[in-house]
């Protein structure tokens, strides 16, 4: 067989604008997330399937994204200037949010 080991591990959290109805809700459930409008980057490939696997956890089929993009590095400063909930890496967040 082959052996592997992960060379590192980046959270993903889901984001929107502070002002987006979700950003102040105590509990959200992965079924108020499905509802959403999501911008979701396709690049790297791991974040699609990491997408699915977040909504199937919960037994829900994963929405499909109203807006893709190529390069998650663009995601935060479209998040925080549209109604999109977004899967984003924390690193690429500003520290202060």
């Amino acid at each position: 067989g082959i052996r592997h080991d992960p060379l590192l591990s980046t959270p993903l959290v889901v984001a929107a604008k502070a002002t987006h109805p979700l950003a102040g809700a105590r509990d959200v459930s992965a079924a108020d997330l499905a509802v959403q409008r999501w911008a979701i980057a396709t690049r790297p490939l791991a974040m699609l399937d990491a997408f699915a696997r977040a909504f199937h956890r919960y037994g829900l089929a994963a929405p499909l994204p109203a807006l893709e993009l190529e390069s998650m590095a663009v995601l935060p400063a479209l998040l925080a200037r549209s109604g999109f909930v977004g899967l984003v890496a924390r690193p690429l967040l500003p520290r202060h949010q």
